[in-house]
């Protein structure tokens, strides 16, 4: 779609809602799953005398089987006028059913990006927690609910060569999230700046991606004093 239209530029993926425009829905990571947008031109109107006919870029960077869009538009008008829209029947009233379980395709500028799933890089697998679903990757979400405040999960992924390397996580956010801090050998790490991350939405069950700067291959997700 033509995202600067909705004022903002390639694939948002934050929600949010103000008068005029918004983006209510976007699953995640990234643009994947199901987004939504809307805007009213109510103090920027669109006037015309006879006629008026509106064009709206669909784009996707490369070929996206069962890729799809639904537009719905509303106008004000003096009695007697008229359209030329095709009323939309119950078969096309539906939601499109997205894969039960996917993996992440590097492209572009994360095309040298490897992707590990977190349940593979856990040390302890003996406690782990699953939420299945398909807005998550193999169909899955490892879910960590702490039973002490100084509870702790080791990941470990190794590096083939030294180097300064950039820490992705994809995270689930919703009502009851909680938060976490991260460290590497004892020190703090900083997800997008900062040391605690809540993974609390409310209203919403989210995929977000959060990223942080490491030099090693191993690092802690602990001190959860935080977690809610």
């Amino acid at each position: 779609m033509e995202q600067d239209y909705f004022n903002y530029a390639w694939s948002a993926s934050d929600i949010f809602a103000f008068p005029y425009c918004g983006q209510p829905r976007n699953d995640g990571p990234a643009n994947r799953g199901f987004v939504v947008n809307y805007r009213w031109h109510i103090v920027d109107p669109i006037p015309f005398a006879h006629n008026i006919s509106f064009y709206m870029e669909l784009f996707s960077h490369e070929r996206t089987e069962g890729f799809s869009y639904g537009r719905i538009s509303y106008h004000y008008a003096r009695p007697g006028t008229v359209d030329d829209q095709i009323p939309l029947t119950d078969a096309q009233m539906r939601l499109p059913e997205l894969p039960s379980a996917w993996e992440p395709a590097p492209r572009f500028g994360a095309l040298k990006w490897e992707v590990h799933a977190c349940e593979d890089l856990l040390a302890d697998k003996t406690s782990a927690v699953y939420e299945h679903g398909g807005l998550w990757q193999g169909g899955q979400v490892l879910v960590w609910i702490p039973t002490k405040a100084d509870e702790n999960r080791k990941l470990s992924v190794t590096i083939a060569e030294k180097g300064d390397y950039e820490i992705f996580l994809a995270c689930m956010f919703r009502g009851d999230g909680g938060a976490f801090r991260a460290q590497l050998d004892g020190k703090p790490i900083l997800f997008d700046g900062r040391e605690s991350v809540s993974l609390e939405a409310p209203n919403h069950i989210l995929s977000r991606i959060i990223g942080a700067k490491a030099k090693r291959h191993e690092y802690f997700l602990g001190d959860c004093s935080e977690w809610q």
